[in-house]
């Protein structure tokens, strides 16, 4: 299950079958797609579904209400609260943000749960379904639909998001009675 949203999809798949590239936008965007989990899927038939809740829409409002917000004189303090944690993130990764260990650690999780208090605190409301629980949970209703489908088939499902989003996926798949997390540190040692 992939960060890619179900409209893009088709098209990037197409483009990497055809061509062995991909200029879908949203896809372009991470290499680990276009240069891993796309030829490995090809080469070793694995399934690729598609489990992003964002829309151009979406992206596109958040885009403005946060710009919105920046301006806006009397959230002054809120809009630094969430720079400053954002800030504090950036000094608490340090060095580590490469780490494939460090980023699948329950400190990396609560160093990105921290660094978003502020903006979900503060901006949910304004960014609708683009706001930080919002995108999570729509998300992670996609992933549970397609886990629905599979589930009672004894399959391995691996599930690619961006690393800030995992904490909030793994709360919300610890939640169903069907899914064995596993550890994916032990994969990188």
């Amino acid at each position: 299950m992939t960060e890619i949203p179900p409209d893009r999809f088709p098209k990037a798949w197409q483009e990497f079958r055809s061509t062995g590239r991909v200029t879908e936008s949203r896809v372009r965007a991470f290499p680990e797609y276009t240069d891993a989990i796309f030829p490995l899927a090809e080469e070793v038939g694995i399934q690729l579904v598609p489990a992003a809740a964002w829309t151009q829409e979406i992206a596109d409002s958040r885009d403005k209400a946060l710009i919105n917000i920046s301006k806006d004189e009397g959230r002054k303090a809120e809009w630094g609260e969430h720079q400053a944690a954002q800030k504090a993130y950036g000094a608490a990764v340090a060095g580590r943000s490469d780490d494939p260990i460090f980023i699948h650690s329950r400190e990396y999780d609560s160093i990105v749960a921290k660094a978003q208090a502020p903006y979900q605190s503060y901006f949910e409301k304004d960014l609708g379904p683009g706001g930080w629980l919002a995108i999570n949970q729509a998300h992670l209703a996609l992933i549970n639909g397609a886990l629905d489908k599979v589930s009672g088939q004894n399959q391995v499902i691996v599930i690619t998001f961006g690393s800030w989003h995992k904490y909030m996926l793994i709360n919300g798949l610890m939640k169903r009675n069907d899914v064995v997390l596993r550890d994916s540190t032990s994969l990188f040692r």
